[in-house]
């Protein structure tokens, strides 16, 4: 049993590096003093650090990028937690067919999607909107939220939220005192996910884009096109450090939500 485990663990950790080895690679690449790219580094500096700081196009991708990632977080969240609760409510065979019908986004390429997107919010003038953003990428983010706020759910003995309606709570009051505390290491792993695609999601950008307003991955990619300096590198390295630190965050936090409901239970 020992030796699986170990077994099993070395080759979590060698698939894990595969995966992680291209993406470090940047890192170091982003430090580099010379003007185009080079590995490893012959010499270190953080010039295109400052040259992203410094170019107002990079900034504007940056906050904007920020700025549609809270969006698409909290409208998912609070439109996925409805449909959890609502698939819950539903029939099993009529759940099941739903919850299938919402995991779409997810099927379909996302190049399609795009296509589509663009099509319809040209009409409706929202491309290169907030608003119009900020839809596009809460629809593919969705099927994760609802997908992890329903494992959520289902690991909550519903005899709870009874035994508080028992007791005089009004519906809201059993949500909010008795449901959402047992739920939310599911709801901050959504929001987390959420935050995540909408950050790293450069497809359904590219078509949503304008000449004035672009997300960061978009002003990755035109850089990559027009101009091969290593400010995409460190571009690369801070969206990656604000994935990273999320993805901290929540190992962090998760593990205390799950103690302190464990706690309530005894």
């Amino acid at each position: 049993m020992r030796t699986r485990r170990v077994g099993l663990t070395a080759v979590s950790v060698l698939v894990v590096l595969l995966v992680s080895l291209p993406t470090l690679i940047v890192i170091p690449m982003s430090f580099t003093g010379e003007q185009s790219f080079s590995f490893p580094p012959t010499s270190w500096s953080f010039q295109w650090y400052s040259s992203f700081v410094q170019s107002e196009a990079w900034r504007s991708s940056l906050v904007f990028s920020l700025e549609v990632a809270v969006c698409v977080m909290v409208l998912t969240t609070v439109v996925g937690t409805m449909t959890a609760f609502g698939l819950r409510s539903l029939p099993v065979r009529v759940a099941s067919w739903a919850q299938s019908i919402s995991l779409i986004p997810i099927i379909i390429p996302t190049i399609v999607t795009a296509i589509g997107v663009y099509e319809a919010f040209l009409r409706w003038h929202l491309t290169g909107s907030l608003l119009g953003f900020t839809l596009a990428e809460s629809a593919l983010a969705l099927p994760y939220v609802v997908l992890s706020i329903g494992v959520g759910i289902s690991r909550i003995n519903p005899r709870l939220a009874q035994a508080a309606a028992t007791l005089g709570c009004r519906p809201l009051a059993v949500f909010f005192k008795v449901t959402l505390p047992l739920m939310l290491p599911a709801v901050l792993t959504a929001m987390l996910l959420a935050f995540v695609a909408s950050l790293d999601e450069a497809v359904v950008a590219l078509f949503l884009s304008t000449p004035t307003t672009q997300t960061l991955p978009v002003q990755m990619y035109n850089s990559m096109l027009q101009v091969t300096d290593p400010t995409v590198a460190a571009a690369s390295t801070i969206l990656l450090t604000l994935v990273t630190v999320g993805g901290a965050v929540g190992l962090v936090v998760m593990p205390y939500l799950r103690r302190r409901r464990r706690a309530a239970r005894i």
